[in-house]
């Protein structure tokens, strides 16, 4: 691969050139809603891209050995490939040295100063922008100095928000989302401000998993407009972040406030009527019908005869009374409700008619699992304090004699309700079960799940055991100590210990496993939560 190839090829995301300021800088707002959300989840480095390792001996000898700092190990292959020796046979003169897994994990090492001197040569064949690649070095390798007098340069170049941003981004695109964080925080310390800036500390935020503190400064960015930095990329991630977090609130309650105290920051003052739609269809998604209902109003008043717009608030307006009608219309008596009605339209699952009956009616599928849904009166599963929802689970699972695996609160069609999922074990195979609570102003419907390990078990645990032995991220030790443990609570003891949580057991790990019945109670959940027409149980008033 020549040089100018893999320039095109590694080094697509620049920083960008300053835009031009224009009289109308506001630009269009993005089509609401967008058509699917922006990952939320923090993004997790692989082994190669963590901080600097040091071995014993190296660490006597005055050697330290670095991560390669690329996402692509080409780039190290590339520009050192006459330089490659170990560090007990080099005599680099600084003692850095830059650890480069390759495909085979095989590794190879090269002086970090070698590496950063490549860097720079190239940029006289290949451009400026190769630079962009020298700083992300200068800064891994720890060449303090060397990195800030290029950050600098960047600075006079392109102006310290734009520089900030750039370096950020790039350092993201290269898997340190740390640190880019950390660039744009330190920029915004020393007194640079702007909507683009706080858009990039949003995302970056996203990226290091502090969900809620992206939220926080998405808002700051939308309602700090109109920025001549601002651009059409930051408008889509920073309402696309939000949209992904709305999605996210449904299953974390304190996500869930965060959302809404920032949805409901951005409609002050004169704002057009988009703006308000999107944060309707923010509201609606987190639960919060009569703020949906408000901001499409707004909507309304604002939309000056746009066709279009007016049908998507008339759906977020139709979708908002529908929802609170059905609300009143399970404002009954248990006596009323008839769980046999349910609309389930679940693909695979038939209703069991001989088992079943008005407060209990019971749906089976090909596996032999189980779902069921029972009403009955209020319980204890309160969804304003989650401490005491997981003491509440703890316990239910407990008198099945089995481990609790997760407890949270969830956003369903009527509004805030409990889920969790215990496990119990009857050798070999684990039972999982998952229990969703709805509570209604007089009643509450009680979602069962309940689905077995069948043929060879105990595959997810030993795969994921192997998986993070070789990674290094699981020892002898910490397998003894806290592969199997209490969500919430590391010194609970009330079951037996083989029934507690796994490691293995984390969601993360569902993707690898679709078929395990953990993976199938959490994805029934889901479901759960939104397809089933619950105000079925009740007889239509006007019927």
């Amino acid at each position: 691969m020549s040089l100018r190839r893999f320039v095109d090829k590694f080094l697509s995301i620049g920083f960008g050139r300053r835009p031009k300021t224009s009289q109308d800088i506001t630009p269009p707002l993005v089509e609401w809603p967008l058509p699917e959300a922006l990952p939320i989840a923090p993004l997790k480095p692989a082994d190669q891209f963590q901080e600097k390792r040091r071995h014993e001996h190296w660490e006597q000898a005055g050697i330290q050995v670095f991560a390669n700092p690329f996402a692509q190990s080409e780039i190290a292959e590339i520009l050192g490939s006459a330089h490659w020796f170990s560090p007990e046979e080099g005599d680099v003169k600084d003692g850095k040295y830059c650890e480069v897994t390759k495909e085979d994990d095989t590794k190879r090492y090269i002086a970090c100063r070698t590496l950063v001197d490549a860097l720079q040569r190239a940029e006289g064949s290949a451009g400026r922008g190769l630079a962009r690649l020298r700083l992300v070095a200068l800064n891994c390798f720890e060449y303090t100095d060397e990195a800030g007098k290029l950050f600098r340069q960047f600075e006079d170049e392109l102006g310290p928000p734009m520089a900030a941003m750039g370096f950020a981004r790039v350092l993201l695109a290269e898997n340190h989302p740390k640190r880019a964080l950390e660039v744009v925080e330190s920029a915004r310390k020393r007194g640079i401000a702007g909507a683009a800036l706080a858009a990039c500390q949003a995302r970056m935020s996203f990226a290091c998993g502090r969900v809620s503190d992206g939220v926080r400064l998405a808002s700051e960015a939308i309602r700090s407009l109109p920025d001549p930095l601002w651009m059409p990329a930051d408008h889509f991630y920073t309402w696309g972040l939000l949209h992904g977090a709305a999605l996210a609130s449904r299953r974390d309650s304190k996500l869930r406030e965060d959302v809404l105290d920032a949805v409901r920051s951005l409609p002050g003052g004169e704002h057009p009527a988009k703006r308000a739609l999107a944060c309707a269809n923010l509201a609606e998604i987190a639960g919060d019908l009569p703020a949906a209902t408000q901001f499409a109003t707004a909507a309304l008043e604002r939309s000056q005869g746009d066709a279009e717009l007016l049908v998507e608030v008339e759906w977020v307006m139709e979708r908002a009374r529908g929802l609170a009608a059905l609300v009143s219309r399970l404002n009954q008596p248990l006596t009323s409700m008839d769980t046999r009605r349910v609309a389930l339209n679940m693909k695979g699952w038939c209703l069991d008619e001989l088992g079943s009956n008005p407060g209990r009616s019971t749906w089976r599928d090909g596996d032999g699992d189980t779902l069921i849904l029972t009403v009955g009166t209020l319980d204890g599963a309160d969804t304003s304090d989650v401490g005491a929802l997981r003491t509440y689970c703890r316990q239910l699972a407990e008198s099945h004699g089995a481990g609790l695996v997760e407890a949270k609160v969830a956003q369903g069609r009527v509004g805030l309700m409990a889920q969790l999922i215990y496990k119990s074990l009857v050798k070999p195979a684990f039972t999982f079960t998952g229990v969703q609570i709805v509570r209604l102003p007089k009643a509450s419907l009680t979602w069962t799940v309940v689905a077995g390990e069948r043929g060879t078990t105990g595959l997810r645990e030993a795969l994921i055991t192997a998986q993070l032995m070789k990674q290094g991220q699981l020892t002898v030790q910490a397998y003894s100590e806290s592969w199997a443990q209490d969500p919430y609570d590391a010194t609970y003891r009330g079951v037996d210990r083989s029934t507690l949580r796994y490691v293995s057991d984390d969601p993360s790990y569902d993707g690898q496993f679709p078929t395990h019945p953990l993976s199938k109670v959490r994805r029934l959940l889901r479901e759960l939560s939104s397809r089933p027409d619950l105000g079925l149980v009740v007889p239509d008033p006007l019927t």
